[in-house]
């Protein structure tokens, strides 16, 4: 009786999943037959006392049951055991917790604490954002000191917008999401347009330095100059940063669509670094230094 009750409403196993010392079983269903037609039409054979042959008694000779009304399924995790909710409404994420809070009081006084990989990934963007305050406020000073200005500084301080923005125009075309990952990618990417930028102002000021007489045309030769000096490296870095990257667009696997955002921040922003070290740079160093010259008695 028990075998023929596993028959009808257990299921086939088809393989087992072994994963970091746990075993998942993978069932497929036998029968989507209801349950009253299984028991009614199903029968166990049972042998009579007065010759062995087993006559077919039917399942529900055996049986007495009844419905009740429960979990279909149960939703766990590392955690325990939770249940889940269907929300219906398109709320954003701040919103839908506050109606869980406001639900929560009015129905039962309860309290209500959230948490989830949404949350834990929230908190690491708040802490990434405060990293990158204090990386701008720390390159700002040391910036000053090495330059002897507070103005020059400014210069590389206001690219970091606009490869940030390259960044997300990379990441909204291509459907990339804004995570940890990718805040690790606009770090990166950030990392090498200020080392493009701040040696370039560098040569120029090394280059200004040198010049005896100094004038809107001396300056413009420096610039220039500059640009020629630097022009090489800055393409090389951004090609083979951008090159070796491709690569990772194309893979798939487990790990990809994690390396996606980072891949696509970093592709984007230096794109937008590129442009930004070869045009920005020159046109805002001369506006600085020209203004000085025409501030200065000795110009002429």
């Amino acid at each position: 009786l028990a075998r023929r009750l596993e028959e009808l409403f257990s299921s086939t196993l088809i393989t087992e999943i072994q994963r970091f010392g746990e075993v998942i079983p993978i069932r497929l269903p036998t029968s989507h037959e209801g349950i009253e037609q299984l028991l009614k039409t199903s029968h166990v054979p049972v042998p009579e006392k007065t010759d062995h042959k087993p006559i077919q008694v039917p399942l529900m000779s055996f049986l007495n049951y009844q419905f009740v009304q429960d979990y279909k399924t149960v939703s766990a995790d590392r955690a325990g055991v939770y249940h889940s909710i269907y929300w219906q409404k398109q709320d954003t994420y701040d919103e839908t917790m506050e109606a869980f809070t406001k639900a929560a009081s009015i129905n039962g006084n309860y309290t209500v604490d959230f948490t989830g990989e949404y949350f834990e990934i929230r908190k690491n963007l708040q802490q990434l954002y405060f990293i990158l305050c204090i990386s701008l406020a720390l390159l700002f000073f040391i910036l000053s000191i090495q330059f002897e200005s507070l103005l020059q500084p400014l210069i590389v301080i206001l690219t970091l917008p606009i490869g940030i923005a390259g960044s997300l125009i990379f990441l909204f075309l291509f459907n990339g999401t804004i995570n940890v990952m990718s805040g690790i990618g606009v770090i990166v990417m950030l990392g090498i347009m200020v080392n493009d930028s701040i040696l370039k102002i560098d040569i120029m000021n090394r280059l200004w330095r040198k010049q005896t007489s100094r004038t809107q045309e001396s300056l413009k030769r420096v610039i220039i100059e500059a640009g020629q000096m630097r022009l090489k490296p800055i393409l090389m870095t951004s090609l083979t940063t951008i090159l070796a990257l491709l690569p990772v667009l194309m893979a798939s696997g487990l790990g990809a669509d994690l390396q996606t955002p980072l891949v696509l921040a970093v592709i984007g922003g230096l794109m937008i670094g590129t442009v930004t070290a070869l045009f920005f740079i020159p046109l805002a160093f001369w506006r600085i230094e020209s203004s000085k010259l025409k501030k200065s008695p000795s110009s002429e």
